[in-house]
């Protein structure tokens, strides 16, 4: 259901989304449709057993393939709420993570629970919690190459298909680089140990945690740097 289900339910909801909005008169109201249609997306995909994180991405894909039916005050306004609230969102995200990664790695220690009996507020890592933390921060270059791979094979078949022109090595750069946050990671590592909370699921969220905080740090540099 996840794979064929998510990507239908996403799609068909873009459709329906792009037939209304021209529709709409006032920026305000296709702007609060357009909030709604993306929360009732994501209730729906949980509703049907689907995954709401690939739903959406499809629904976003397939309504920005429809954007020749608006008119360029919907498109820049839709653009400026997207931009609105995935920033909000990505610091929620950080957020909540590196509170649920505290309280996993300074909480569940035999040492901090002697500490915190005797009323004291030191709390010590455990080494294995800090060797999985060290291996997350040597294994986060992988993503930034894995995605450079599939980009390039993508690129490679797109040539092969169509006639129409690659984009061009600023844009392949940017398409691997920009983005990597990894803050869905992040969610779907948070629900994994939210809901089967066995030690293996506490290493995945370590491992994302630590990756993610590699990304972070190396994109902030290279923001400053420019």
């Amino acid at each position: 259901m996840n794979i064929i289900g998510s990507p239908v339910i996403g799609a068909v909801g873009a459709r329906v989304v792009a037939w209304i909005i021209p529709r709409l008169q006032e920026n305000k109201k296709r702007q609060a449709f357009i909030l709604v249609c993306v929360y009732g997306m994501f209730m729906l995909c949980e509703t049907c057993s689907a995954s709401p994180a690939l739903g959406l991405v499809v629904f976003g894909i397939m309504l920005s393939s429809y954007r020749e039916k608006f008119t360029p005050e919907t498109t820049a306004m839709a653009l400026e709420l997207w931009a609105a609230m995935g920033y909000w969102a990505n610091n929620v995200i950080f957020i909540f993570a590196g509170f649920c990664v505290g309280m996993e790695i300074f909480s569940h220690s035999s040492h901090n629970l002697y500490r915190q009996l005797h009323g004291s507020t030191y709390y010590e890592i455990d080494m294995e919690d800090m060797s999985i933390l060290i291996e997350g921060m040597l294994l986060s270059p992988i993503p930034f190459f894995a995605r450079i791979a599939s980009i390039y094979i993508f690129c490679k078949f797109w040539k092969l298909i169509s006639s129409q022109p690659t984009p061009p090595r600023s844009d392949f750069t940017i398409l691997a680089y920009a983005g990597l946050r990894g803050a869905l990671g992040l969610i779907l590592a948070m629900e994994l140990r939210s809901k089967l909370g066995d030690p293996m699921t506490k290493k995945i969220l370590l491992l994302t945690c630590s990756t993610t905080f590699v990304c972070l740090v190396f994109q902030v540099g290279r923001g400053q740097n420019r």
